[in-house]
């Protein structure tokens, strides 16, 4: 099969699906590999260092996109969609978040295979940085923050694999650290008061979504101290946090203005990044090449019928059934 790996075209972006040490691997299963002129460049990965791999060096996007499986880690841009057409996709989709993308395939017969719903039987992820997410959302909420970490209160909404990370980063960091209870939700406007950074980490179901049902609301802000962040590691959305909405790595936050009590005007920064691992991005990526390349050849070694049961639950048909 032959298989095109391109740039990540998203400002603020520098990362690559796949390494050279894992080319090899592909291209001693008998594929054909493409890569891009400079993708991983500005992470420190040389043209010379793909071509060693044995991997075929192109000058633009227009050779990547007509293989006949293409990898990346985001979704294509409506540009790249439209250079593809009958082929495959392994990228993270976020189908849910991204309705447009699922149109864009219907319309170009691409097959597409979500990389964040490729899980085993438990439902755990193959592709997966989710600890990163926590870990690296946090730091950069505190870098944001005009306030040293240890003179930061931090509040914390959801306490899974993502909320567990940033809980760690926080409390390492010396930051005193509220996990909110279920029991504590009625009172959410008296925790707020005095919180330097809110951290929601809670999976919010496809129903509430839907009926926009919210934990925090815009009018509860105010209550929390000068300077104040809302850190959404989850980016659900419509999620728990109302005034909460998607940003990427090169647009990462936003402010809400609100007014107190004594209607004095605040801004709460918002921080709500798809994709939180690209902070860290040559730890990110030597992560996901190791986790990508074993499913790739699956992907490239056999038809869809003949692919395990965890590629074809993540598959996104190019047509409706």
């Amino acid at each position: 099969m032959k298989i095109g790996i391109p740039k990540e075209t998203i400002a603020n972006d520098p990362r690559v699906a796949i390494l050279p040490e894992d080319v090899e691997r592909i291209i001693a299963a008998g594929h054909e590999l493409f890569v891009e002129k400079d993708a991983g460049r500005e992470i420190g990965i040389a043209v010379e260092d793909y071509e060693r791999a044995g991997a075929t060096i192109v000058p633009g996007p227009a050779r990547i996109f007509d293989k006949e499986l293409v990898v990346k880690l985001k979704a294509p841009t409506e540009k790249e969609f439209g250079m593809m057409k009958g082929n495959r996709l392994f990228c993270m989709l976020h189908t849910a978040q991204n309705p447009h993308a699922v149109e864009l395939m219907r319309e170009n017969g691409i097959l597409g295979i979500a990389m964040e719903e490729v899980k085993d039987d438990a439902g755990g992820r193959f592709v997966d940085a989710t600890d990163m997410t926590g870990e690296q959302g946090m730091l950069y909420a505190f870098s944001e923050h005009g306030r040293s970490p240890s003179e930061c209160n931090v509040m914390f909404l959801g306490y899974g694999r993502v909320g567990t990370a940033a809980i760690r980063i926080a409390s390492q960091l010396g930051a005193s650290v509220k996990i909110l209870r279920k029991a504590d939700c009625p009172n959410l406007a008296y925790f707020l008061r005095g919180t330097d950074i809110v951290v929601n980490a809670m999976s919010w179901p496809e129903e509430k979504r839907r009926n926009k049902e919210y934990v925090i609301t815009k009018d509860m802000l105010h209550h929390m101290n000068r300077g104040a962040i809302v850190l959404d590691l989850s980016v659900d959305f419509p999620g728990p946090i109302e005034t909460c909405r998607p940003t990427s790595l090169d647009d990462p936050f936003y402010f809400v203005s609100v007014r107190d009590e004594h209607g004095t005007e605040r801004r709460i920064k918002h921080i709500c990044i798809y994709g939180y691992p690209g902070l860290a991005p040559l730890s990110c990526v030597e992560r996901y090449s190791k986790q990508i390349t074993p499913l790739l050849l699956e992907i490239a070694n056999g038809d869809v019928g003949d692919w395990p049961d965890h590629l074809r639950r993540a598959v996104r048909p190019a047509k409706d059934p």
